[in-house]
């Protein structure tokens, strides 16, 4: 199959899809990956290390910005708790490179048989769907909910734990549903009506990039979800 592969963040977001795009190739599928990064660093050598064929989407704007970035960065630690800093980071990271990373994502799956986009990349499911293309989600970090551990962060509190996954929701929903249905009409598809982690962008499946040695896969997650080492799926 032709794999078209959508990332965002920092060189750990990068590594993984990396790693994902060398073993599809290994079997023998065509793979194409689009990243952007918002540390302003030069990540080329190791996509050619890799061996796995890499666009670099308006990386120059972090690399122009890195100083008024970090300040602001530095400026919001302890402002108005994660609901807000959440908001923050898409506000500074993602809202002035989304544009071009939308025209990625659509020419990406323009030319793949199934698309796979970071789970905060909300234009990669737009594109897909937009194309009728199967979407397949990667998540970096256990972001689902379960009666079994709270979210990173939150202490544990036994049969509680649903109710700190709810408040863990409210904030990506709160940051995540306007600018994903943003994304959708601009690739001319109606605005979903509600939003949980797991079903934007309606994924097929939910790939978490855990070593289930870590974290064991909790008993509570649905079917679509698999914990495995990211280099290894």
């Amino acid at each position: 199959m032709r794999v078209g592969l959508q990332s965002w963040g920092t060189e750990g977001d990068l590594r993984p899809f990396l790693g994902v795009g060398r073993a599809l190739m290994q079997r023998g599928h065509d793979v194409e990956l689009s990243f952007t990064g918002v540390e302003g660093k030069d990540l080329s050598a190791l996509a050619r290390n890799a061996g796995v064929p890499t666009r670099f989407v308006d990386d120059g704007y972090f690399a122009a910005h890195r100083a008024e970035l970090a300040r602001k960065a530095s400026d919001s630690l302890g402002l108005g708790g994660p609901r807000k800093q959440f908001e923050l980071i898409l506000r500074d990271l993602m809202d002035p490179v989304e544009a071009a990373m939308l025209a990625a994502a659509r020419e990406l799956a323009v030319r793949s048989d199934v698309v796979v986009g970071h789970f905060l990349s909300h234009v990669t499911p737009a594109a897909a769907a937009e194309q009728r293309r199967p979407f397949v989600m990667i998540a970096l970090q256990p972001v689902f909910g379960s009666r079994h551990y709270p979210p990173a962060g939150a202490p544990a509190l036994g049969p509680l734990n649903p109710l700190l996954w709810w408040l863990a929701n409210d904030v990506m929903r709160a940051a995540l549903f306007a600018r994903s249905n943003r994304s959708r009409a601009a690739c001319g598809l109606a605005a979903e009506r509600r939003f949980l982690p797991g079903t934007l962008g309606r994924p097929k499946r939910i790939l978490v990039g855990v070593s289930p040695a870590l974290f064991p896969r909790p008993p509570d997650w649905p079917c679509l979800l698999y914990t495995s080492d990211a280099a290894d799926e």
